[in-house]
Formats: C-alpha cells, structure tokens, sequence
C-alpha cells in the first residue's frame, strides 16, 4: 500500500512486472535480518553502558571492532544507501500530493493546470518534505522508530478501498471514506495512547491488524446501506 508500490504497480507496461516485483521484493526482506542481527547484537554488547542514541548503534560496534577510518567508509556507505530510497520515497509523495491533492483538490483538476505547473508544483512539495524529514530526523530522531511502525499501521488502511474498490460492485465512495477515517483513527488512537498491542480474549493483536478489521467492517456496512450504482468507488 505504500505510494511507491502502488505507483509502480498501476504505471507497469505489462502483467508480468507486477508478477515479477510479487516473486523477487519478498525476497528483498530477507535482508532485514541484517539490521534485526546487529541490534541484538549491540543490545548485548552495551547491556552495562547504554548507548546515548539507539540509532547510532552500529555505527559504534564499528568504531569500537575496526579502525577509525573503517568507520568513515561505513559511514559514507550507508549515508549513499539512505539516500537512494529516501529520493524515490520523496519523489513519489512529492507527485501523489500535487496532483492528487493540490491540483485535483484545490486547482479543479488537470485541465486546469499546465504540465509546467504540475512540475513547478511536485519541487517545491519535495522541498517541503525534505525540510520536515530534516527536521524530525535532527530534533525528534527518537520517534523515527514510532512513526516507521504508525506509517506501516496507517497505510494498510487503505487496503480495502484498493480491493473493494476494484473486484466488488457494491463498494461506495462514502463506504471508503468512512472506513478509511474510522481506520487511521483507530490506528493513531491505539499507538498514540501506548495500546499497541491490543489484548482480547486473552490475544495481544496488533494495532494496525484491529484497525484494518474495523475498516472492513465499516466499508462493508455503509456501502451496503448505500444507493447501489450511484455512489460506487472509481
């Protein structure tokens, strides 16, 4: 559901690219047991000394492992891996917000705008963007972790509008709307109030996982209540 598959999904030229990033981007997760590795490992190698910052954390087995100029070559290497995803993640929101948003919402539509204005447009929103992520990364770094867990919670949200939207005939705008904003509420009420997981029966379920059920339930419900026809999702 994030903007940067979604887009790439829609914009493919044929099936088999959507089958192909289906079989081979899983794959790509695997990796992330590298960084899960180097945090245990550092959680026990700094059990008596806690490290100022939890982020830094390889970057100080590193330094206290390898020589000094080791540290300088990891450094510049992940800085160059950062940067790589974070243009295509500014990129892609920087698109979604000017056209979708600012010229669809406020601007009446594309045949009000000219292609040099929708460009003008997407610059400066990645300006914008760039300067928030700044910011939080600089003077709230402790909440990247946060925000990274409430980002994945909040955009599976828009997972039923996606399938109902697209596969069922009795699915409404109003049915969308209404779940979705009963979701992503959902989903900011329970990680903002520290109820992540949510116990059931007995059952710690995650936050997003609740919220998704809800969405469903909602979009079901008022769509079903709706004038069939005349308000479906497009």
């Amino acid at each position: 559901m994030w903007p940067h598959f979604t887009t790439n999904t829609f914009s493919a030229k044929d099936p088999d690219v959507p089958r192909h990033n289906a079989v081979w981007l899983p794959v790509y997760h695997l990796l992330l047991i590298c960084p899960m590795l180097v945090g245990f490992t550092a959680l026990l190698v700094y059990i008596n000394n806690p490290l100022p910052v939890a982020d830094m954390a390889f970057l100080y087995l590193v330094k206290d492992t390898f020589p000094v100029w080791v540290l300088g070559i990891v450094g510049g290497a992940g800085a160059l891996a950062c940067m790589i995803p974070a243009a295509d993640l500014l990129l892609s929101t920087s698109l979604l917000i000017s056209r979708n948003i600012y010229i669809k919402g406020f601007r009446g539509g594309d045949e009000n705008v000219s292609p040099e204005h929708m460009k003008q447009a997407a610059r400066y929103f990645i300006l914008v963007l760039t300067a928030i992520a700044l910011y939080l990364s600089i003077f709230h770094a402790n909440l990247l972790v946060n925000l990274l867990l409430t980002g994945y919670s909040g955009v599976t949200q828009f997972f039923p509008l996606i399938v109902f939207g697209m596969f069922w005939p009795k699915s409404s705008k109003l049915g969308a709307i209404c779940g979705l904003l009963v979701g992503e509420f959902l989903v900011f009420y329970l990680m903002l109030n520290k109820m992540d997981p949510f116990p059931l029966m007995g059952i710690h379920f995650n936050a997003g996982f609740v919220a998704l059920v809800c969405n469903f339930i909602v979009f079901i419900a008022v769509s079903l209540l709706t004038k069939e026809g005349k308000t479906r999702l497009q």
